[in-house]
């Protein structure tokens, strides 16, 4: 990944505030309750970069609806 010079315990802290930030920190947790690092890190991407356009969507189907 892009901080590949950084040490891995520093790679979780700042992947486990961003994706606290974004409301996600509970959907990656793996084996033993340990967390993929990487996959948080793409989950937080992910969110940041797609959830604002689909809550917008959700908001305007339940004005829509009444």
């Amino acid at each position: 990944m892009e901080n590949a010079q950084l040490t891995f315990e520093e790679r979780k802290a700042i992947a486990l505030r961003a994706a606290k930030a974004e409301g996600i920190v509970d959907v990656v947790q793996g084996v033993n309750d340990g967390i993929s690092l990487d996959t948080l890190e793409v989950a937080t991407k992910l969110t940041r970069k797609h959830a604002p356009e689909l809550y917008r969507k959700l908001d305007e189907r339940r004005k829509s609806q009444g």
